[in-house]
């Protein structure tokens, strides 16, 4: 299975769409999924004290809050996007595909955290700063975005036009997301 959801994962990347048709779509898979959706999370929290010296609307809170509230918006962002995803499929009557948009959702955000892993490493290794990578993370979400909008068009085989709208709201959300996450660490 696992070899299977890796070649999956490398022809989703370079966007084939015979790569959302390798992800099993019951319940089961459903779940085991959130575990790689999961493994963002360490990898989001490490990076965090480099996030927190580079931007000052963190630093009016503590190191320990902002991590706090990171891991928060990760799961209030998570719970979030499966809900936008649960209502966009009923609305769309896809309501049999969820699972499988979800699933195979959970797994593509594994692409942009491999492409990330180098900018944390020399974050961490004190070559560069948050500020010199910063374009790299934009364009690993961008890129991470434009996946998410390739698997609402073939796995819930609706148009372009909307699957590039399922995109934006998703992206709205996760910013969204952030930006409550400094509104709060500024009053905190």
């Amino acid at each position: 299975m696992l070899k299977q959801y890796a070649l999956g994962l490398f022809e989703i990347s370079l966007f084939m769409r015979i790569g959302v048709s390798r992800f099993n779509h019951d319940f089961k898979h459903f779940l085991q999924s959130f575990i790689a959706l999961g493994l963002t999370l360490p990898f989001t929290l490490i990076s965090v004290p480099h996030l927190y010296w580079a931007k000052d609307d963190l630093r009016s809170s503590s190191l320990d809050v902002v991590t706090m509230l990171f891991g928060i918006k990760f799961f209030v962002s998570a719970a979030l996007l499966v809900g936008f995803s649960y209502i966009i499929c009923n609305v769309l009557h896809k309501g049999s595909l969820f699972l499988k948009y979800v699933t195979i959702s959970n797994w593509v955000t594994l692409i942009p955290l491999l492409l990330y892993i180098p900018c944390l490493y020399v974050m961490s290794r004190g070559l560069q700063t948050y500020d010199v990578v910063y374009p790299f993370l934009i364009v690993f979400s961008v890129y991470g975005y434009a996946m998410g909008t390739f698997i609402a068009k073939h796995v819930l085989k609706i148009p372009w036009e909307l699957a590039v709208f399922v995109g934006i709201c998703s992206m709205a959300i996760s910013e969204g997301c952030y930006k409550l996450l400094f509104f709060i660490a500024n009053i905190v």
